[in-house]
């Protein structure tokens, strides 16, 4: 199981499906969600959080592949702060109900 899981990622860390990942992430109709606030160590969103948008991430590769989307790790080009971000398929969701 963890050879297939390895292979998927691998495959979709491949160039152009990065490039694809990230046209698709500028081209189409998409909402960005932030996290809850870390309420541990008190700092909240990242600074300036609320003028941040999908185009000020770049993706730089797939961390994992699962059943309703992909988990991404991005870098902010404004700061050079590395994120982890998901992708949901909605249209799957809904789907499935």
């Amino acid at each position: 199981m963890t050879k297939k899981v390895n292979s998927k990622i691998k495959k979709g860390n491949q160039k152009h499906k990065i490039e694809k990942e990230e046209t698709m992430k500028n081209e189409t109709k998409s909402e960005m969600v932030l996290g809850p606030k870390d309420k541990n160590d008190g700092s909240g969103d990242a600074a300036g959080a609320s003028d941040l948008c999908l185009e000020d991430f770049k993706v730089k590769k797939l961390i994992d592949k699962g059943s309703f989307g992909k988990v991404f790790l991005v870098v902010n080009t404004k700061d050079g702060k590395e994120y982890a971000m998901k992708r949901i398929n909605k249209d799957i969701l809904i789907e499935k109900g």
